[in-house]
């Protein structure tokens, strides 16, 4: 019987100050919450045996160049300008597009030009959405609505009366109790979108148009289908229509909604000679929904960077790289591994370590994660007289996987998204209070030119170094 993990969405991360010279570990507070990403209603399953596919013959258009500084932070920033390349010449590294082959090719050569051995798991991850006939109409306002993931199909269009939820996020069935029959306009989040499904589900509902919250996409449905169409509405369209509260209107809505799976691709690179020793895991994201610099090409260049320089100086022995695919539809790459481990394999690892995001351009330094993997974390920072915040994890990214199935110790590096810094985090890490950590998280402008900046070279000069003492503390003691 296949196990889920509840709730996939991104990481959700609450942060509180800590800094490198206490004895005591801080409580870690709550209060830093990430919004959701669409989210894949596809059951991701691996192949029953890791795959030996090489890469394409034809070589990458990008390609590393030789290990030539002493400065780690210096050679990510160099894979992640050649990342970013990739990028610009065949599209968004989404999962499925054009532009993750060529950029995953990229990450295999240089691990293989480092000296690991490497292998591929495909498994199937998250679902486009697609629709044919599609009307909507309330009036005479015509209006273009986008599918929901894990909306049904209404080929037949249905002419119903437009309601309001009691209050706007719809959360609760008594939220709906007057609205049997209707379509309904909600606003995006507050709880899981499978939450209100649910308690519209029970009224009987006809139909959902979900408010598009500015700046990002609305959630979708995880590893379920409605009974009933679920469209979205960018945000004027969804002002025209919240202005219409009050008044009787009916909604013309249908659409032949459809569902393409796509095939996710993980790589791993393992030290040779490893065999059956116990390994230490490190790993990154690299699919993206934009351009992808910060979220997560980041996180990638800094496990390339860690990697070579382990290799380069003699101490990769026992280390194992993972870069996982459909992270942002769900963590589905990560999900996959863990769900199709035996416990001979998961008693090989004994601690993973995990990037993601970690150039943000307003952020700072966190850890999170549990046992020995942050305690080494710690003390390297403590080591170094490197400040860093303590952060409690509250949703999952790669780690909890992990984490929770394969009851591993992890430890995650993050340094923000759309957080707001307090007073105290600009005071020691040279932000600017009461701005957002990344104010291109998940958008168009989450480029190379928009991390480049002095304040964040800096900060990732200080996870480079903290990083690879706590990941040669976590190799000597595994």
């Amino acid at each position: 019987m296949r196990r889920r993990l509840p709730a996939l969405a991104l990481a959700c991360l609450a942060i509180t100050a800590c800094t490198g010279t206490p004895e005591q570990r801080p409580t870690p507070s709550a209060g830093w919450n990430l919004p959701s990403a669409p989210v894949s209603a596809a059951v991701p399953t691996a192949t029953a045996a890791p795959s030996t596919t090489r890469p394409s013959a034809a070589p990458p258009p990008v390609t590393p160049g030789p290990l030539a500084t002493t400065d780690d932070s210096a050679r990510a920033f160099e894979h992640l300008t050649n990342l970013s390349t990739i990028a610009e010449r065949h599209g968004h590294r989404t999962t499925g597009g054009n532009g993750y082959p060529p950029a995953l090719d990229y990450v295999e050569l240089t691990l293989r030009q480092a000296g690991f051995e490497t292998t591929r798991e495909t498994f199937l991850s998250n679902e486009s959405v697609g629709a044919s006939d599609l009307v909507l109409e309330i009036g005479d306002l015509d209006l273009m609505g986008t599918p929901l993931g894990g909306s049904a199909s209404q080929g037949e269009p249905i002419t119903a009366p437009l309601g309001f939820p009691a209050t706007p996020q719809g959360c609760s069935q008594g939220d709906f109790d007057a609205l049997a029959s209707s379509v309904v306009l909600l606003e995006d989040g507050g709880c899981p979108l499978e939450q209100k499904v649910a308690a519209m589900t029970k009224v009987g509902v006809a139909g959902v148009l979900v408010a598009e919250p500015e700046g990002r996409a609305p959630q979708w449905l995880t590893n379920s289908r409605a009974d009933f169409l679920m469209l979205s509405l960018a945000p004027d369209q969804a002002a025209q229509v919240k202005a219409m509260r009050g008044e009787p209107r009916q909604v013309r809505m249908g659409a032949r909604v459809s569902y393409e799976v796509d095939e996710g691709v993980n790589l791993f690179a393992t030290w040779p000679g490893t065999g059956d020793a116990k390994v230490v895991m490190m790993g990154a994201h690299l699919d993206a929904i934009s351009p992808g610099a910060n979220d997560n090409g980041s996180g990638v260049a800094t496990v390339l960077a860690l990697a070579e320089r382990l290799a380069a100086n003699g101490r990769a022995e026992g280390l194992r790289v993972a870069i996982w695919d459909a992270e942002e539809p769900g963590a589905l790459g990560s999900i996959s591994f863990a769900e199709t481990r035996t416990p001979g394999q998961w008693s090989q690892i004994s601690s993973y370590v995990n990037f993601d995001m970690v150039a943000s351009p307003n952020g700072v330094l966190g850890l999170f994660g549990n046992g020995a993997a942050l305690s080494s974390f710690e003390e390297a920072g403590k080591r170094l007289g490197i400040a860093y915040e303590l952060i409690e994890l509250v949703g999952t990214t790669d780690s909890e996987p992990i984490r929770i199935l394969g009851g591993v110790d992890v430890v995650g590096v993050h340094t923000g998204s759309v957080q707001k810094i307090t007073a105290e985090q600009a005071r020691r890490f040279g932000s600017v209070a009461g701005e957002v950590a990344d104010r291109c998280y998940h958008t168009f402008c989450d480029t190379l030119e928009t991390v480049n900046t002095p304040a964040v070279r800096q900060r990732w000069g200080h996870i480079a170094r903290l990083s690879l003492a706590g990941v040669e503390d976590l190799l000597a003691n595994r």
